[in-house]
């Protein structure tokens, strides 16, 4: 009985402890192969996101390329030069990029290059089907929308991930589809790539395969119908076999060693899940995070809009949010490079780290654009010291490859002032409020009001009432005399728009030429005042007409050929037209403003500087620069005589013109005493209410066939 029962009980013991070992042997068999498939999933996870993170790198650099005024006017004006050391050169030379390949708005190819092309440029690097097919993607994209389009094909034995964009200029309004060249980019999936690839997420054998069936990991790359062009292979780590050695050991020593051997399993599934998690936390910063700056990007910061803690913020009206914009930063890359402009723009990512306070969050959302979140009980207060400090910052110079560069940034910001404003809503309001900071170009942070909401709807009612004003023809040209300065004989006059609206009544240019500029309806009304003036002139012989032009007019790559050709159509001489620019053309584009200035004087027009002294006047430009007119801005006229200051300072820019052989007009005179302080100083012409406000064709017709002198006005 006893050996019976110590027989049952030791069977019973084995028995339990063949099905504890069994269990335990089964759970972390289980374990095992459980962390197998987590390994795998994350893995593919992350080969998933890093090729995706190609083709949004690949549309970043599209987007830079694309959306870029010279490239719009170099590549329609077919400038193979510019577009080879310009564009091509990403390919032949920097290696920035793998292919690319240029549609004129016709649809033919004139561009290509590769990494075989050489310099040399060959348009069949890519297949008309695939040209075919991507300029299909990209007309389905509106033409005010600068978003590039991405499909992955085959070319040749290459596969390859494409991003086609639109050519674009600064301004994308009133532009035919049909009118816009289109640029294709490329990255080819080759070895090297794929194995860079596999290192960043940690996955060593990492290649692209033909399709196929395979036992390793797989990623198919397909094309936009579905069809497989390749997939990515690779051995996804396998913690779950190093737990099954770690494990084997203790178990089948003895059941005595049967706790340690759990805990051992135990710990080292504790130590692979760490594992996992970490490489799954590496994935997941590379998909939210801006490679070049190591910010926050667009969908990180769209998530943190989202998170409860900024909700409540917004709730309890402690949420603020900045809106930054860096400005003319197009210039910066014609002038160093992207790969400059890369670093300035990581050099103000880094300043704009150092600014922040501890309860912000900042993302680049953009290529020069940024914004930042801010949860404070002072919302209004951190919003305001933040920016301060990041215009502060941007006092200093950008140091770039050994050139000195000065910034500046339009900032808008707003708070939740209610309580009842979303995170995104709040955003929003920082976005108007920057395009207000942006319009007033005063360099300083602007917060929102809901008036800026006004004012962007009046400016667009104003907008489609231009638009219909000059269909229908309500605008009208005045001529304000310009007379000589000894005997108030009438000598020039200069054109100026005047517009009266049904709706809005008399519409000031100060207020409809921005919007046209804006909305590119200048090039329209432009053309609608040359066309009025050449056409009065007709009936006036002998008078010479100054003409203000825009900057958006001049870098029109046809504007000298255009008003060329009006005024052959209309029997004008060109010597009598006199086109007037003012200084920020000069600053902003100084190539452009000298080449196309030595063009309208190689065609016979005169040109003035209007406004000297507002802006960023130097004598370098008078030098430079191919002007037979100096006008004073009516800002100096109306101080010098309650100012020897301002007298002293008109008398100098007079002696400056006339030492630099310029023709010297006084604007804004209105009185006996600036009439008598101007003659004495020597200027030549003067132009104000004391001798006429601007005044239709017909009276000054009269005035000018009687032989009459302008007679003095009141103001």
């Amino acid at each position: 009985m006893h050996i019976s029962l110590t027989r049952k009980i030791t069977h019973v013991l084995i028995g339990t402890m063949i099905v504890a070992a069994s269990i335990v042997v089964a759970a972390i068999v289980w374990m095992s192969l459980e962390h197998d498939r987590q390994a795998a999933a994350s893995s593919r996870t992350m080969v998933e996101w890093g090729v995706a993170g190609i083709g949004e790198t690949l549309d970043t650099i599209a987007l830079d390329y694309a959306w870029w005024q010279d490239a719009w006017d170099n590549v329609r004006a077919r400038n193979d030069e510019w577009v080879l050391s310009n564009m091509g050169a990403g390919v032949t030379e920097s290696g920035t990029i793998d292919l690319l390949l240029i549609v004129q708005p016709d649809r033919t190819i004139r561009y290509g290059w590769n990494g075989n092309s050489g310099d040399t440029p060959d348009p069949t690097v890519l297949s008309r089907d695939v040209v075919r097919q991507m300029v299909q993607k990209v007309d389905l994209i509106p033409t005010d929308n600068v978003k590039p389009a991405r499909m992955t094909a085959r070319v040749g034995d290459l596969v390859y991930v494409l991003s086609a964009a639109r050519i674009s200029p600064e301004d994308l309004g009133g532009i035919e589809r049909d009118a816009f060249p289109l640029a294709i980019f490329g990255f080819v999936l080759n070895n090297e790539r794929i194995a860079e690839l596999g290192r960043k997420f940690l996955i060593e054998d990492l290649t692209l395969a033909p399709y196929r069936a395979s036992q390793k990991a797989t990623n198919v790359l397909r094309t936009d119908d579905g069809r497989p062009l390749a997939q990515l292979e690779w051995t996804p780590y396998q913690p779950g076999a190093w737990l099954l050695r770690q494990a084997a050991i203790p178990v089948t020593a003895a059941l005595g060693l049967f706790a340690f051997a759990g805990w051992a399993a135990a710990r080292s599934a504790h130590r692979s899940a760490d594992t996992l998690a970490v490489k799954e936390e590496e994935a997941s910063r590379a998909a939210r995070h801006d490679v070049l700056t190591g910010l926050p990007n667009r969908l990180r910061f769209t998530e943190q809009l989202n998170a409860p803690s900024i909700r409540e913020s917004c709730r309890r009206g402690e949420c603020a949010a900045l809106f930054i914009d860096l400005d003319g930063f197009k210039n910066v890359n014609d002038t160093i490079g992207h790969a400059g402009g890369d670093k300035l723009i990581k050099a103000f990512a880094n300043k704009l780290q150092a600014a922040l306070p501890p309860s912000s969050f900042a993302a680049r959302v953009g290529g020069d654009e940024f914004n930042i979140l801010i949860a404070s009980p002072e919302p209004l207060k951190a919003a305001e010291n933040l920016a301060a400090a990041i215009i502060q910052k941007l006092k200093a110079d950008f140091q770039v490859d050994g050139k000195s560069f000065r910034i500046s940034a339009s900032i808008g910001y707003a708070i939740s002032r209610d309580g009842g404003t979303s995170p995104a809503e709040i955003v929003r309001h920082a976005d108007v409020a920057m395009y207000e900071a942006k319009r007033r170009r005063s360099g300083e942070p602007v917060l929102y009001t809901p008036d800026y909401e006004s004012d962007l709807y009046k400016n667009h009612k104003i907008e489609e009432a231009l638009r219909h004003a000059l269909r229908a023809g309500e605008l009208e040209v005045h001529y304000q005399p310009i007379v000589s300065t000894g005997t108030a004989e009438l000598r020039a006059v200069e054109a100026l728009a005047r517009w009266h609206s049904p709706e809005f009544g008399n519409v000031s240019p100060a207020v409809f030429v921005p919007i046209a500029e804006q909305t590119g309806l200048i090039v329209e009304l432009g053309q609608f005042i040359f066309r009025r003036v050449f056409a009065d002139l007709a009936a006036i012989q002998g008078l010479r007409v100054s003409v203000n032009v825009s900057p958006v007019q001049l870098r029109d790559p046809m504007f000298v050929d255009t008003l060329v050709a009006m005024a052959g159509n209309a029997k004008i001489p060109l010597d009598r037209i006199c086109l007037e620019l003012t200084e920020g053309i000069l600053v902003t584009h100084p190539d452009l403003a000298r080449q196309k200035l030595d063009a309208l004087k190689k065609a016979g027009f005169t040109v003035a500087l209007d406004d000297f002294g507002t802006g960023f006047s130097s004598i370098g430009y008078l030098r430079q620069l191919p002007f037979d007119t100096l006008k004073i801005d009516r800002s100096f006229i109306s101080e010098m005589t309650r100012s020897p200051r301002a007298a002293s300072l008109v008398q100098s820019i007079i002696a400056l013109g006339k030492a630099l052989d310029l023709r010297v007009v006084a604007e804004g005179v209105e009185t006996a005493d600036e009439q008598r302080l101007l003659r004495l100083t020597g200027c030549d012409y003067l132009q104000g209410y004391a001798f006429g406000k601007p005044m239709p064709i017909g009276e000054l017709r009269d005035r000018y066939q009687l032989g009459a002198q302008p007679t003095r006005q009141t103001a």
